[in-house]
């Protein structure tokens, strides 16, 4: 049998990782970051000096243009992804990366998770997280842009909240993983 796919995409800030990890810890299976394989580029590129976000972005940007199939394969290889290995993927940022992940012969089933976030909840993590590193630019970059289809088309749309996070790992993620019907429901709306 191959493996499953966790996506896991939400806005700068909304919670994405913290979600990626906890469940990663909780289901047992490893987690990849689109972030961390494009710092990897650009760390071959730059070396070990911190990339601000919008250089990241751009590369990023480079690295869809290859073709999002190249993208993914180039991703999953990063990740030392085995065919029977599932998997989450974090920082989930276009739709059509979902959907070419889905014309995969290898991946069993994909799961698409919005993180979703308070503004002002979110404004707040990022200044914790980032002080106030974050630009306008990068919160405002074309990679931003794709969230209202990200959340529109997600299987599962769950609101940043710890209590949120272990419920929603706790019954639809462990569910899928498991192959038992899909209930998809939004948590904490």
């Amino acid at each position: 049998m191959n493996g499953r796919i966790i996506c896991v995409s939400g806005k700068i800030g909304s919670g994405k990782s913290f979600f990626a990890n906890m469940a990663s810890k909780e289901l047992g299976i490893d987690v990849v970051g689109v972030g961390d394989y494009v710092r990897s580029i650009a760390k071959q590129d730059y070396g070990d000096i911190e990339i601000p976000r919008e250089i990241l972005q751009e590369i990023g940007l480079i690295e869809i243009g290859k073709g999002m199939d190249i993208l993914l394969d180039n991703l999953l290889k990063f990740a030392n992804w085995a065919e029977k290995d599932n998997l989450i993927i974090e920082g989930v940022r276009y739709l059509e990366f979902v959907d070419e992940i889905r014309k995969r012969q290898d991946v069993e089933d994909v799961l698409s998770v919005y993180v979703d976030v308070d503004e002002d909840k979110r404004i707040s993590q990022i200044e914790k997280r980032d002080g106030n590193n974050i630009t306008k630019p990068a919160a405002t970059h074309v990679t931003e842009s794709n969230h209202s289809e990200l959340k529109e088309f997600a299987d599962i749309i769950v609101v940043n909240g710890e209590s949120n996070f272990e419920k929603c790992i706790d019954t639809e993620l462990k569910k899928f993983l498991d192959i038992d019907e899909h209930n998809y429901e939004e948590y904490g709306l």
